[in-house]
């Protein structure tokens, strides 16, 4: 026990600690969207009755908030409206992360309904 802990020591105490934490806490946010998307898809599974409908409502809202993802990537908006822009991007980037966005959506959405309709 004590090796262990003078190994985390000595491993941990040039850590960036705020990287750390907020990479961590990064990372829970993304594991809470893709529990939300899939029980979102579960719960309105049942809101038509042919199935791919269903399929279709989730494709459109994991479209709608990835082109808000688009909207807002790399920018902040301060009091009054001013819109600054944090970061520089080039166009691949921005892309990729929304995509991401999408895809991390659309598939537990759509898992949700396949597993509701069984």
């Amino acid at each position: 026990m004590a090796v262990l802990g003078t190994a985390l020591y000595f491993l941990f105490k040039k850590a960036d600690w705020a990287t750390v934490f907020y990479g961590t806490f990064g990372r829970l946010l993304q594991a809470g969207l893709i529990i939300f998307a899939y029980h979102f898809g579960k719960e309105f599974s049942n809101l038509y009755s042919p199935r791919w409908r269903n399929y279709l409502i989730i494709f459109y809202g994991a479209g709608i908030l990835a082109v808000l993802a688009y909207a807002g990537y790399g920018t902040v908006t301060h009091e009054g409206g001013y819109v600054e822009t944090i970061f520089e991007f080039t166009d691949a980037e921005r892309a990729t992360a929304v995509a991401k966005v999408f895809f991390v959506l659309l598939m537990p959405g759509w898992y949700g309904v396949y597993k509701a309709k069984r």
